[in-house]
């Protein structure tokens, strides 16, 4: 005989499939789909219009074009401080060139006041084909040498250089055999604070250290400091090269995209996991990122950054802690495809910064008609933001350093 509900037992394995069913739940309103089409309205308001207009054929289109005016006005909006390219080929001369046809590239800057910070992440970058859910960043050479060679001919009396590891030691070995000589360098230390992810309890086996590499235009501290640190990320005084306590950003809180549309931006042969949700609607970009918004806000703020060049945007997060301080952000994407998706997963986030009092974007004009037309999707970027990792995770970490086990294909989100 089957148990009722007044019968289970909420610590057994009985509502595993109602589990599952949360965690797919709370997972899929972060998936963006980059149609360039304006995002669907509020279901309510698209039913009470169409029953307003059910036989009148022309306010029924009418309807449609005062929303898709009210996404026009916000993406115009988004334009003006964010903006994603791509170069025809991924070279050290199409990157540059692809640099100059921006507007940041002719604005000026002054050391120790105002800076352009250019940004490298290499676990934004690439991932290994195999099993790379659960791996950290490998170095790809094709990809990484030219944008590290066009980062380090940037040294304006304005530019700041910032090249991440990844928490990847592959790849702070490459990094710091191509930086040695740039100038001014100094390297930040990033502690990420003990996620579900890490890996079994092993001697100094933690995953949660990251290096940033630092170029500045002087080595002396800039004229102002950050007032405020951001959430889970503080260090003591400004010459401490520290990042510590820092929350990793959770993949709950990641853009997410198709497997055929990552496909399309990555390798179309890695491998897929089988999740608790379909992979085929929805997944991270890349699977090894985990340095959040609060760390890149407090990052830019300590360089007293003014525009950032992003040569690695990934799923988008430095660009939202661009735009929440109110700085102008380029992102140079590995292609068309990936421009037209950071471009979707930005016009979200705009929706929520246009109406949001006190944000750098917003409207007092468009607020009301974004929280009528709009509302659910930003609701979705508020979800975003509460986010946290699964404290299941770890099985699959633990499957996959046991002896018993040659590996682990099912990831929790």
């Amino acid at each position: 005989m089957k148990a009722g509900w007044d019968n289970l037992s909420w610590a057994s394995q009985e509502l595993k499939a109602l589990d599952d069913v949360v965690c797919q739940l709370w997972v899929h309103p972060t998936s963006v789909i980059n149609d360039g089409a304006p995002p669907v309205a509020n279901a309510w308001t698209s039913g009470r219009r169409a029953i307003d207009a059910q036989n009148d054929v022309e306010e029924a289109v009418e309807n449609m074009r005062d929303l898709g005016h009210v996404w026009e006005q916000a993406e115009s909006t988004r334009r003006k401080y964010v903006r994603f390219v791509h170069p025809r080929r991924w070279t050290e001369s199409e990157l540059q060139t692809t640099f100059e046809a921006t507007s940041t590239h002719e604005a000026a800057f002054r050391g120790g006041v105002s800076h352009r910070v250019f940004l490298f992440s290499s676990d934004l970058l690439y991932e290994g084909p195999s099993t790379r859910w659960a791996h950290l960043p490998e170095w790809n050479e094709e990809l990484a040498k030219p944008a590290v060679s066009m980062m380090l001919k940037q040294t304006g009396p304005g530019d700041c250089l910032v090249f991440c590891d990844g928490r990847s030691r592959a790849c702070r070995c490459e990094l710091q055999a191509q930086t040695e000589n740039m100038r001014n360098m100094s390297e930040i230390f990033v502690v990420f604070k003990p996620s579900p992810e890490s890996p079994p309890r092993l001697s100094w086996s933690s995953d949660n250290k990251e290096v940033m590499m630092l170029s500045t235009p002087a080595q002396q501290a800039p004229e102002k400091r950050s007032a405020s640190v951001g959430q889970g990320c503080s260090r003591n005084t400004f010459d401490d090269g520290r990042y510590f306590g820092v929350s990793p950003l959770p993949r709950g809180a990641m853009n997410t995209l198709s497997a055929a549309g990552k496909a399309k931006i990555l390798s179309p042969r890695s491998e897929t996991p089988r999740m608790v949700f379909d992979t085929a609607v929805d997944q991270p970009l890349f699977w090894a990122e985990r340095k959040p918004v609060h760390l890149f806000k407090t990052l830019f703020e300590d360089l007293n950054a003014q525009a950032v060049v992003d040569l690695t945007p990934g799923s988008g997060t430095a660009a939202k802690a661009a735009v929440e301080l109110g700085l102008s952000y380029v992102g140079v994407a590995l292609n068309a495809f990936h421009a037209h998706w950071l471009d979707g997963a930005a016009g979200k986030h705009a929706l929520h910064l246009i109406r949001t009092t006190g944000s750098p974007w917003y409207h007092r004009e468009l607020a009301p008609v974004i929280r009528e037309h709009f509302q659910r999707l930003v609701d979705d970027v508020k979800m975003l933001e509460k986010a946290q990792d699964r404290e299941r995770e770890r099985e699959c970490r633990v499957a996959l350093a046991s002896p018993q086990s040659k590996g682990c294909d099912t990831v929790y989100i």
